[in-house]
């Protein structure tokens, strides 16, 4: 039931078109030659700044590289680093929290008034400072948005748990013996799941942005890599008279946004048991 009501919003065009969008972000990831065969790091000065064409269908950078070709091996540092960051902050976030409201007393106290500690700052001005601290390198900035973000799943997780504790199944499944961690990990994880997950793969969005603004002053990727924020700055500066330096990664880094928040709002949210879509 539940992979039919996922496929049948499938049926919706903007739906269809992101879900395709996602397959070809993800294949330029994982086999960014077999998507477009270009050499993203030949210099090539006499073909400096060449407009979109057959041959380069992004155009080429100050030095004639091919802007296709980088955009697409991008994607293996915007989407990559940025589904990592996601994936280690959900697990901890969903260890953390799960642990916190199943044991309660002082131990959840101390754990939420640290959740709240880190969620009180901005999460770009602290991962800025931090990565000032460590270091700037794509890796530090997305340690530096992991030891941001986990709270927010801790703190998600442990409200899932809470409501799920108190419904009549975990009730009686304590009431016959079964012991606690097994009562957590078999009958309340599995369906507190959904909700997260949901979130994580809007925050894959969320944390391109933020890898992307911190490449883009300097902060994260450094050249010459291809990260998509780090094209985007580098083509500020020829906006004006070679638009698609900038625009293209930038296009690029939008579609994939967007396409991960109608993905996640219209596909996975129908595998949660709640959803009455």
């Amino acid at each position: 039931m539940r992979w039919r009501r996922a496929l049948a919003a499938l049926r919706e065009p903007f739906v269809l078109l992101s879900a395709l969008w996602l397959l070809l972000i993800l294949a330029a990831a994982l086999l960014p030659h077999i998507v477009w065969p270009g050499d993203p790091f030949t210099i090539n000065m006499s073909a400096r700044l060449a407009a979109p064409s057959l041959e380069h269908p992004f155009g080429t950078d100050e030095y004639g590289r091919d802007l296709l070709a980088r955009v697409v091996l991008g994607t293996r540092y915007s989407l990559g680093t940025a589904v990592g960051m996601v994936l280690a902050a959900c697990v901890i976030g969903m260890v953390v929290g799960a642990a916190s409201a199943w044991i309660g007393g002082w131990v959840d106290f101390v754990v939420m008034r640290l959740v709240e500690l880190f969620m009180s700052f901005p999460a770009m001005i602290l991962a800025i400072a931090l990565v000032s601290v460590l270091g700037a390198s794509l890796t530090n900035a997305a340690l530096a948005i992991l030891l941001i973000w986990w709270g927010q799943y801790a703190r998600m997780m442990r409200s899932e748990v809470l409501r799920a504790r108190s419904e009549l199944y975990v009730e009686g499944a304590l009431a016959l013996g079964s012991r606690s961690a097994r009562v957590l990990l078999k009958h309340i994880v599995p369906n507190t799941f959904y909700p997260v997950a949901v979130k994580a793969t809007i925050d894959v969005g969320v944390a391109i942005l933020l890898i992307g603004g911190l490449s883009f002053i300097g902060l994260a990727a450094q050249p010459p890599l291809p990260e998509w924020g780090l094209l985007i700055s580098a083509g500020r500066r020829y906006l004006l008279s070679y638009w698609w330096y900038a625009v293209m990664p930038g296009a690029v880094m939008f579609l994939t946004v967007v396409s991960l928040n109608i993905f996640s709002d219209s596909v996975l949210g129908r595998f949660d048991p709640r959803s009455r879509q």
